[in-house]
């Protein structure tokens, strides 16, 4: 809803919504010459190839030079190669991607996502992270996109905002909501219960026994520390996955209703 309403698909019923200092519903739909957004999924013509449908697209974009970036669009998210084919030969990955291109071929300054890696497999996840990553960085792109893979979150983005039941719950930079010291290590060794065991009597730090790995909340600053224990007590280690925890707050602050203003 939130997403359908920042691109005027969706008539607000109060408050208002500004982008880049102007009124959207006061502007004439001209705020959307900086916008590019995939809402759900990307659709498109299947019996047209990629570039015919982003020709297509070009021809209604107010952005005179939409039709000369399409080659260069399709290069930086790598359907080059495919972009005479029809698009209904894509994997729902490489259509992701080309949904990204329709998003960039008017050069907005601003991209608008919606769970845009719903349904990729494991490598077009990384694919989708590292085109966001590159736009940011390399392009100088604005990037708002809403997911539930937290994990994925915490990769890509400088400032969130958690959204609980329809209201704001917390809003700030990651180094602001997470405290850099603070870790989850989800570990699992040859014999969890006698690790949890060793570790909880040296170093008294809470402990979650979830039978095939062990979930524990340290500071970072023991993290050495507990892998020389770890090999002095001869533990075969099967996993060592650190986290920051943006999973741990957003469980945390909507189990207990908190909320901002």
């Amino acid at each position: 809803t939130l997403m359908r309403c920042l691109v005027g698909l969706i008539k607000l019923t109060q408050g208002e919504i500004q982008i880049m200092g102007e009124d959207i519903h006061e502007s004439s739909h001209n705020f959307l010459n900086q916008i590019g957004c995939i809402i759900e999924k990307p659709d498109f013509y299947g019996y047209l190839s990629a570039q015919k449908n982003l020709e297509l697209l070009a021809s209604i974009s107010r952005n005179s030079n939409a039709k000369k970036n399409i080659h260069t669009t399709l290069k930086l998210v790598g359907l080059i190669g495919r972009e005479l084919d029809k698009v209904k030969t894509y994997s729902h990955g490489m259509k992701q991607r080309l949904g990204i291109a329709q998003c960039l071929i008017h050069n907005p300054q601003i991209i608008i996502l919606d769970e845009p890696t719903t349904g990729l497999d494991p490598e077009g996840i990384i694919e989708f992270r590292n085109l966001i990553i590159k736009l940011r960085d390399e392009f100088g792109k604005t990037i708002l996109l809403s997911s539930h893979i937290l994990s994925e979150i915490e990769l890509v983005a400088d400032y969130i905002i958690i959204i609980n039941k329809g209201k704001l719950i917390a809003q700030g930079n990651i180094a602001e909501l997470l405290n850099e010291e603070d870790m989850i290590v989800y570990l699992e060794t040859n014999d969890n219960l006698k690790c949890q065991a060793l570790l909880e009597s040296i170093f008294y730090i809470s402990i979650t026994n979830h039978t095939s790995y062990l979930k524990l909340k340290i500071n970072k600053l023991l993290i050495p520390t507990i892998v020389e224990k770890l090999i002095e007590h001869k533990f075969k280690v099967y996993n060592f996955e650190v986290k920051r925890g943006l999973e741990e707050l957003y469980l945390n602050i909507t189990n207990h209703g908190h909320e901002t203003s």
